[in-house]
């Protein structure tokens, strides 16, 4: 199958498939499943299309973390959200919540932690769709995103978030196949 989705064999399919089993009205537990299909999915793809890759950064709501900001903040993807009750697959029981979002971050990390061989495919996607959202400022000015870029957290990042992110890059640091990139 690998090697059909690398030639570009239903990947918009695919890709819709994993859009509804990701939107954020959905239980977590299938959120998850979801979300490892669509890495190993991007990591089939090898070179994704742009909406797939806005797939991958739409997946973590975000959103969910602007009420303990005294500010406007704008994302440069808006979160996956089923447009009426008849797209979500598995509708939550539970209101959408930081909790979730904080599963999938972790999540996504513990993904790229677990193959060093692709930690430096996984590692581009995350420094510009999630770390230049986290870490705006930081990422203007080593070259990540431009100095027009406006989009993110600019007082500081989500500490829920950033806790998840300390705790992988002591193991990213720790791990000598990891930290020779």
């Amino acid at each position: 199958l690998a090697e059909y989705v690398r030639k570009k064999w239903q990947t918009r399919s695919i890709a819709s498939i994993l859009e509804k089993v990701l939107m954020k009205e959905n239980k977590i537990g299938i959120r998850l499943e979801g979300f490892e299909i669509m890495m190993l999915f991007l990591e089939a793809v090898q070179v994704p299309e742009p909406s797939t890759i806005e797939l991958y950064a739409s997946a973590v709501d975000l959103e969910v973390f602007k009420a303990s900001y005294n500010q406007n903040i704008t994302f440069k993807h808006n979160p996956l959200s089923a447009p009426d009750k008849t797209c979500v697959l598995v509708p939550s029981s539970s209101a959408i919540s930081i909790e979730n979002s904080v599963k999938l971050f972790d999540f996504m990390l513990t993904h790229i932690t677990k193959n060093p061989d692709l930690f430096e495919f996984w590692f581009e996607f995350l420094k510009t769709e999630y770390l230049s959202t986290l870490y705006p400022e930081i990422c203007k000015e080593i070259g990540i995103v431009d100095e027009n870029y406006s989009h993110g957290f600019k007082e500081h990042c989500p500490y829920q978030l950033q806790t998840c992110l300390v705790n992988k890059l002591s193991e990213w640091f720790s791990n000598n196949k990891i930290f020779s990139i």
